[in-house]
């Protein structure tokens, strides 16, 4: 330890002259100080680990998510939507941060219904006496409809039906 002796001068109306303080300063580690920075800043730009873990949310779902590889900082990864909720499609972006793993996904949007999507069963007519497999006639945005005529379904009917989508 280093002591250091300090003098003050006394207010001239004491009947000292001077007062001296002793002050004990602590040891530093002038090695292990720099060290401790040095390690401060690499943390800044730390990558992430292969089997780092973040939490994917859409809309209402979470779903635990671990990375495969190594990330760099900065560095990111995509992961479908739909690997979180079926009825979303686009990508999250994951995205390490100096050792820790973020999610954004706000890319993910309702999935839309394209033809190439199963058909389903529709009864035709007031008591269901026939029914028809319809399947999206076009890519469809989810949230909206079609009319679709019952006679190109079964030429026994005539009207309208409405065929919808919602998430896929």
């Amino acid at each position: 330890a280093v002591v250091a002796a300090l003098t003050t001068p006394v207010p001239a109306d004491s009947s000292l002259t001077t007062v001296e303080e002793v002050v004990e300063v602590p040891d530093v580690d002038v090695a292990a100080l720099a060290a401790t920075q040095a390690a401060a800043v690499v943390s800044l730009t730390a990558g992430c680990a292969a089997d780092s873990m973040v939490t994917l949310s859409v809309a209402n779902a979470d779903k635990a998510h671990t990375v495969t590889e190594a990330l760099a900082h900065e560095a990111s990864v995509t992961v479908a939507c739909s690997t979180v909720d079926t009825g979303y499609q686009g990508d999250i972006e994951v995205t390490c941060n100096a050792g820790s793993l973020t999610a954004e996904a706000s890319n993910c949007v309702p999935r839309g219904c394209a033809t190439s999507d199963p058909a389903v069963t529709v009864a035709l007519g007031s008591a269901g006496s026939a029914s028809a497999e319809v399947a999206p006639p076009g890519a469809m945005a989810s949230g909206t409809t079609r009319q679709l005529a019952c006679a190109s379904y079964d030429s026994d009917f005539t009207g309208t039906m409405v065929a919808g989508c919602s998430f896929g």
